[in-house]
C-alpha cells in the first residue's frame, strides 16, 4: 500500500459505491491493513453511498478485530447509523 500511495494512489479515493480502501478492507477483515491504510490518508469518518463508515461495516459485519482496530484508531462511535429499508 504505501508504494502505491508513494506513486500517486489516494487512500480516500472512492469506488462506484463510495466505499474508501478503509471500507473494503473492512468488509474483507483485513484489521491488520487499517492502521496502514489510516496513517496514509484514508478518512476514518468517510460514508460509502448508503451512509455507512468502515464501523458500521464492522459492526454490521460481525468483524470483531475490524472493529476493535477502528476504535483504537479513533473512528467516531457517534456517527449516525444509516437507514434501512423505507422506514
Amino acid at each position: 500500500m504505501r508504494c502505491l500511495v508513494e506513486h500517486g494512489a489516494n487512500p480516500a479515493a472512492e469506488d462506484h459505491s463510495g466505499r474508501t480502501a478503509l471500507h473494503l478492507a473492512t468488509v474483507k477483515n483485513q484489521p491488520h491493513l487499517l492502521e496502514e491504510l489510516v496513517r496514509l490518508g484514508a478518512p476514518l469518518a468517510a460514508q460509502d453511498a448508503q451512509g455507512c463508515t468502515a464501523l458500521h461495516l464492522a459492526a454490521s459485519g460481525g468483524h470483531d478485530q475490524c472493529l476493535q482496530a477502528l476504535l483504537q484508531l479513533g473512528a467516531d462511535v457517534t456517527a449516525a447509523t444509516p437507514k434501512r429499508g423505507g422506514a
